[in-house]
């Protein structure tokens, strides 16, 4: 009798997840659903309890490790997987449904592009997305990938990718764990000199973003990206925009 009330219950959960969404469902709730799927013969409600309680919140179980997981009450090797999983099964979706002829012709469209790689991961990661003539996307590539902290980024590493592709322009992104999108020095530092690297070969560098949790700064919104290019064409620079390009910093900067 029990298990059948239980097994009701988790009916009444998944057609009301199916008819409603998620909006009015506790974290608890989702949780006891999801866990539902890997967890067939026992109730989840109280390992659903148990896991908020100890973490604090959903997203801190999806970003709990399966070695602390799996100390959870009711919690086995395989539910700890696959809740560990879900982030990178989420990351999967989001990049396939991205074609690779992506245009990325302002901030809007690039803000939206790039926090489906770098919104909410622990690590820190820094892409270079390299631009044709149209400022439509011919590869994203994953530069380094860091602690919390840093990333290790390798200004020729960058600009041997960036030739490779005989990119005219690219747009650089990388996240901050912490969640505050503000830049550091360092992060000036390694723009200013990605600009004047990939600059003296002829390609304009239109954007660096930096993906936070809630928040996204733009080197281009702030008008810092043409103040870099600007300072090296005094310098005496090659002139950047010497490959034909539909790019311009005022275009670029309109949401729409």
């Amino acid at each position: 009798m029990e298990n059948n009330l239980h097994t009701g219950h988790r009916a009444r959960l998944k057609t009301r997840a199916l008819t409603e969404g998620l909006e009015s469902f506790d974290e608890h709730q989702i949780l006891e659903m999801l866990l539902g799927f890997v967890i067939p013969r026992k109730d989840t409600n109280p390992i659903a309890h148990n896991l908020i309680e100890h973490f604090g919140s959903l997203g801190a179980v999806i970003d709990a490790s399966p070695e602390d997981l799996i100390q959870i009450c009711g919690m086995g090797s395989v539910s700890s997987q696959f809740l560990y999983m879900l982030p990178e099964i989420f990351k999967a979706y989001r990049k396939s449904k991205m074609d690779k002829r992506t245009p990325l012709k302002n901030l809007k469209q690039a803000e939206e592009y790039f926090k489906a790689y770098l919104q909410n991961l622990t690590r820190e990661e820094f892409y270079l997305a390299c631009l044709d003539s149209d400022l439509m996307l011919i590869k994203n590539i994953l530069i380094s990938e860091g602690t919390v902290n840093s990333a290790n980024v390798q200004i020729r590493n960058i600009t041997r990718e960036a030739l490779k592709f005989n990119s005219c322009s690219v747009i650089l992104a990388h996240n901050h764990p912490s969640g505050q999108a503000l830049p550091s020095a360092e992060d000036y530092k390694i723009t200013k000199n990605i600009v004047l690297s990939l600059g003296l070969n002829g390609i304009i560098t239109v954007d660096h973003l930096i993906i936070g949790n809630d928040t996204i700064y733009s080197f281009a919104g702030e008008n810092q990206m043409q103040e870099f290019i600007n300072n090296l064409e005094k310098m005496g620079g090659a002139k950047i925009a010497n490959r034909t390009t539909s790019y311009s910093t005022e275009n670029y900067k309109k949401l729409t």
